[in-house]
């Protein structure tokens, strides 16, 4: 019963530090404090622009806009205004 306790509190905490985010800083993540960054490549995508959405309740919030380079790469860096899935 003691060992089944200490496994339990043992999983309870691990799961608990396991979702902790840090910022680039290394301190603990405030979502303003964390930059996020999305990289891709689209096929014949130059001079294309990516936007980037959320989705709320009833419309779609824009977030940022990058543009395909001359190899069809692009790149966004932007800090969230909260954390979410």
């Amino acid at each position: 019963m003691r060992r089944s306790f200490a496994f339990l509190a043992m999983l309870l905490l691990g799961f608990a530090f396991s979702c902790r985010q840090v910022s680039e800083t290394g301190t603990e993540d405030k979502a303003r404090d964390t930059l996020t960054r999305i990289v891709g490549h689209m096929e014949k995508g130059q001079g294309k622009q990516v936007f980037l959405e959320e989705m709320g309740a009833r419309a779609y919030l824009p977030i940022d806009t990058a543009s395909c380079d001359e190899s069809d790469r692009f790149e966004m860096a932007f800090h969230p205004r909260v954390t979410a899935f």
